[in-house]
């Protein structure tokens, strides 16, 4: 479904942050399984952008998509997504996330 959805939306050059169920997607970043100094240092970036992920996880809770029944098609499901994602975009305007300069390695 990311395909069909946010993927599409995203700029030239950017990689949204996932869990490891999109290992090997050249679009997504996960977790590295490498132990050494490159991987330990991805892998502690992504742990200080967990935060914003459920932050933004929240955001859309906020209109109950994740844990309602959707009673349409697919691609009905999708034009709600991309409303909400659009809706949520403007509140992040409105009220950012913390930032993470500084934070990240």
């Amino acid at each position: 479904m990311a395909h069909q959805t946010f993927l599409r939306l995203i700029e030239p050059g950017e990689r949204v942050a996932a869990d490891q169920g999109y290992r090997g997607d050249p679009w997504l970043i996960t977790k590295m399984s490498d132990t050494c100094a490159a991987g330990i240092t991805h892998n502690c970036n992504l742990k200080q952008m967990g935060p914003h992920h459920e932050t933004v996880n929240k955001r859309f809770k906020d209109f109950q998509i994740l844990t309602s029944l959707f009673q349409s098609d697919r691609n009905g499901h999708s034009h709600i997504f991309k409303a909400v994602f659009q809706i949520t975009q403007v509140k992040l305007c409105q009220q950012p996330l913390y930032r993470l300069q500084g934070k990240l390695q």
